[in-house]
């Protein structure tokens, strides 16, 4: 075992707990079960299509393997959740009341206590992965979990089934080493995070309140401490009278993006000053337009239509956001409308709003976790802001104390999030879960 290169964070950390170090040591003997348990969750296509989801499928394999170790499972419909349908961040038209989280914990835990709420520990990771789009494009196919050279290929290997697979060993070690949890721990698969869902998420949170929350859901092996905002919008416009061609559509979208354009270089600019995201790609992502639609895309049809969907990346209030895009759409759009002959409804959401979290200070969690990772690597990880995730719902209604750590690499890489071939290192995975094994076996108090 590695020792920490640098003075730990945490006052009385043990270098050495026993109990810890069993429970890595038996990670790392089960090194190969933990890939094949990955590949075997990447499998199951568990895609997100924003107003329905195949999670079922994956919950469902997930269920049976915590049970066959004994654990209490719990398959819910997040729409079952008391309170979920009211709450402000409920997000309709999601079909989630057919897209089903789980939730485990040991027989002798009651989820529902005091205990639990108030010391008991989370981990959570989503289950849904986005489309894997043109199968062509993958040089191993998305929904095999295909080993080679080191990596782990699969579509959701690094957004988020190695936070599944992750957490699962962990219960899996604990079961089979007969540990006990002083601190009660549950483990949370949570539906529709992919396009700005959530709805699974606050289910969890509702459901099963804890005192800590570790979401294995993040990117480049940091711990995200604060949560970003933003989110997704778009404008859409018709010619007042049916028009043959498009010209002037795409005319008035050039407007419009042009218009946006600027309102992204102070987005931009606005984000670099934040301490968490200074000197980050997520800076430059600050503001991306998305698709630009222009006509009806057949000859004959009304060519008079058009939309521009684009997203902010931004710790600007949904206020703020909103009165300055709005501002935008009067002084420069609205005019353009006018005169070329197009009538609007305005920008609307596509998404839910993330509001910014800038998480709690001192966090001690946070402080644990970075020492237990620095015992396994050698050094601490480097701590930043998150991209837009969950862990704006587990911050704002579960616990402030909840953070991300995950192995998503960044959407703009060759293999990253989102894209073709998407993988994670199979060193950074087990290096993972063996700091988590750490963590758990000192905040859970394990014997």
């Amino acid at each position: 075992m590695k020792k920490l290169t640098d003075v730990a964070l945490t006052p009385s950390f043990d270098a050495d707990n026993a109990v810890a170090r069993r429970l890595e040591e038996w990670v790392v003997a089960h090194e190969q079960d933990l890939y094949d348990f990955l590949c075997e969750l990447l499998s199951y296509d568990t895609t997100n299509y924003q107003t329905y989801g195949l999670e079922k499928v994956g919950q469902e394999f997930l269920a049976k393997s915590l049970e066959d170790l004994g654990y209490v499972v719990d398959i819910y419909a997040p729409d079952d959740v008391p309170g979920l349908t009211e709450h402000e961040e409920f997000l309709p038209g999601r079909g989630s009341a057919d897209r089903p989280n789980l939730t485990a914990y040991h027989k002798d835990v009651d989820p529902h206590s005091s205990v639990a709420r108030e010391q008991g520990l989370l981990l959570a990771a989503h289950m849904d992965v986005m489309p894997a789009g043109d199968e062509s494009a993958w040089i191993y196919p998305p929904f095999a979990g295909t080993i080679a050279d080191g990596r782990i290929y699969g579509c959701g290997s690094g957004d988020d089934k190695c936070g599944l697979a992750t957490a699962y060993m962990i219960m899996r070690g604990i079961a089979e080493l007969g540990l006990k949890a002083e601190i009660p721990l549950l483990f949370t698969s949570y539906s529709d995070e992919e396009y700005g869902g959530g709805n699974g998420a606050l289910a969890s949170c509702l459901k099963y309140p804890t005192r800590s929350i570790i979401n294995l859901d993040g990117g480049n092996t940091e711990i995200s401490v604060v949560a970003l905002g933003g989110g997704l919008f778009a404008l859409d416009f018709e010619a007042e009278t049916i028009a043959g061609d498009n010209n002037k559509t795409a005319e008035m979208l050039c407007i419009v993006r042009a218009a946006f354009a600027k309102l992204g270089e102070q987005a931009v600019e606005r984000l670099a000053q934040n301490k968490w995201y200074k000197g980050t790609d997520i800076v430059d992502a600050a503001y991306r337009l998305f698709t630009m639609s222009c006509g009806a895309g057949s000859l004959g049809a009304n060519q008079g239509r058009g939309r521009l969907n684009w997203s902010f990346y931004t710790d600007w209030s949904e206020e703020e956001l909103f009165a300055r895009m709005n501002a935008v759409y009067e002084r420069e759009i609205v005019p353009a409308l006018r005169r070329l002959g197009f009538k609007s409804k305005g920008i609307y959401k596509t998404t839910r709003y993330f509001h910014y979290n800038g998480g709690v200070e001192d966090n001690t969690d946070i402080d644990l976790f970075s020492d237990c990772f620095a015992l396994v690597t050698g050094k601490h990880p480097k701590r930043s802001g998150a991209y837009l995730s969950d862990l704006n719902i587990f911050m704002k209604c579960g616990s402030p104390l909840s953070f991300n750590y995950g192995l998503s690499r960044d959407f703009n890489l060759p293999g990253g999030a989102h894209q073709p071939n998407e993988y994670i290192e199979c060193k950074e995975f087990l290096d993972l879960t063996r700091a988590l094994a750490h963590f758990v076996a000192r905040y859970c108090k394990l014997s």
